[in-house]
């Protein structure tokens, strides 16, 4: 078996962030946390948040997930924050192979704003936030 350096982004789902990234309580556990992820080798981890600030919750009436217009969307904000975490991860030189994204506009200009990788849109990764039914659906499955 070939062994690999692996570092996933998983990123980007739906909720807010504070404009430093709070990953852990204490600056202890938070500077464990980064040397985790520096010295990563033969290691996968995968880091899993939701999106930058985009006020409010859920989407409007009748949206369209391939119609930015329709939704609810980051604010400039969230636009900033998204940046500060990719210039963060790029700065600390954490590797990242992989990065995706569920379809919603808010989620995926997250991941493009960090600029770490190049954004693979991941329908298994979208919201049920309007139809609770499909939170039992194996969704997962897709990203293999």
């Amino acid at each position: 078996m070939i062994r690999r350096k692996f570092l996933s982004l998983l990123a980007i789902f739906l909720a807010t962030f504070s404009s430093r990234i709070a990953w852990s309580q204490s600056e202890q556990s938070s500077q464990q946390l980064w040397s985790l992820l520096q010295n990563a080798e033969d290691t996968c981890y995968v880091i899993l948040f939701r999106h930058a600030l985009a006020p409010g919750t859920g989407d409007p009436p009748n949206f369209q997930v391939d119609n930015c217009s329709t939704q609810r969307n980051l604010s400039e904000e969230g636009r900033q924050q998204a940046r500060q975490i990719g210039e963060v991860i790029r700065n600390r030189n954490i590797a990242v192979t992989r990065v995706l994204s569920s379809q919603w506009c808010r989620c995926l200009e997250t991941a493009k704003l960090m600029d770490v990788g190049e954004v693979e849109p991941l329908k298994s990764l979208n919201s049920f936030f309007e139809n609770r039914s499909l939170a039992d659906t194996p969704r997962i499955k897709e990203a293999r």
